[in-house]
């Protein structure tokens, strides 16, 4: 990928892979499309590929975008981020970590929200601290809690609670299913859009509430779907690492594992890693967790 060429995908918010590439909104669902809304993909832009197929997915780009022109009103996904402005303190911590620019404005005077640009992904949400004032339609943190209730009403301790991303993640984990590769039935798995989506109040909870250990899983490092959010969680777990550290509750039960659509042995086997680890626990550790950790607001 020339150099021209990538710095116009970075300036429409495209997703890039390693080798500078723009990726596709779904492999099969969305060939021709980008994840950002109204940007459609042909040709080497996406990866070598023959005259041929070249032409076949401009066409494709081409009928996409005669659709998206007839019509008055454009569709979109509905899981976008709200935000409450009444509950906003306008604290500026969603605005840099925002991969598309959605959200504007100038800290403690004004923030708006660019529903349009919305993507998704839910990594403004995760970095709220205000109780409400941002939140996504069918992620709530009342949804995914409600899932971490039922996923751990029994044998809390014995459980790897799993939070896996809609694109990479979660696919791997039912492509695992599909071919029938076997990981613990320990194991509880929970869909987020992205990994950005997880919180540090997520992750408290699941401990909060008796869980053996927590694994979060998302697209690798320049493979997200949503440009560069999973540098968030990167960055966010180390944090969190430490905190749990500080309260006397062994690191190693939550960790960041990146995994692809199509690696649902790397999925599998970690998860079976992760069920190792709880075993080898000593039982006061795992049954005093809940303990030393506690969820303000849950």
């Amino acid at each position: 990928m020339s150099e021209e060429k990538g710095d116009v995908l970075r300036q429409l918010k495209v997703s890039i892979d390693q080798e500078g590439f723009a990726l596709e909104s779904h492999p099969k669902l969305g060939p021709a499309e980008a994840a950002v809304q109204g940007v459609l993909l042909a040709g080497t832009v996406q990866y070598p590929k023959s005259v041929k197929e070249s032409a076949l997915q401009a066409l494709a780009a081409a009928a996409k975008a005669s659709v998206i022109i007839s019509k008055n009103e454009i569709e979109r996904e509905p899981f976008v981020a709200v935000v409450d402005l009444e509950k906003c303190t306008k604290c500026g911590r969603c605005i840099p970590v925002c991969p598309y620019g959605a959200i504007l404005g100038e800290v403690r005077k004004n923030i708006e929200f660019v529903t349009a640009a919305c993507q998704g992904c839910g990594t403004c949400v995760a970095e709220c601290t205000v109780e409400g004032a941002l939140t996504q339609e069918g992620f709530t943190d009342r949804q995914i809690m409600a899932q971490v209730d039922a996923a751990l009403a029994e044998n809390a301790s014995g459980k790897v609670l799993i939070y896996a991303c809609n694109w990479c993640s979660y696919a791997g984990a039912d492509l695992a299913g599909v071919m029938k590769i076997q990981y613990p039935s320990n194991t509880r798995v929970i869909r987020t859009m992205c990994s950005g989506r997880v919180s540090q109040k997520l992750i408290m909870y699941a401990f909060s509430k008796g869980a053996g250990a927590v694994l979060v899983t998302g697209c690798h490092i320049g493979d997200c779907h949503y440009i560069n959010a999973n540098h968030q969680t990167e960055k966010r777990v180390e944090r969190w690492r430490t905190q749990l550290k500080a309260k006397g509750v062994n690191s190693d039960r939550l960790q960041l594992w990146w995994v692809s659509a199509a690696e649902p042995k790397r999925f599998a086997d970690k998860a079976g890693e992760m069920s190792a680890l709880i075993s080898k626990l000593p039982p006061e550790e795992l049954q005093s967790t809940t303990a030393k950790v506690v969820v303000r607001g849950a």
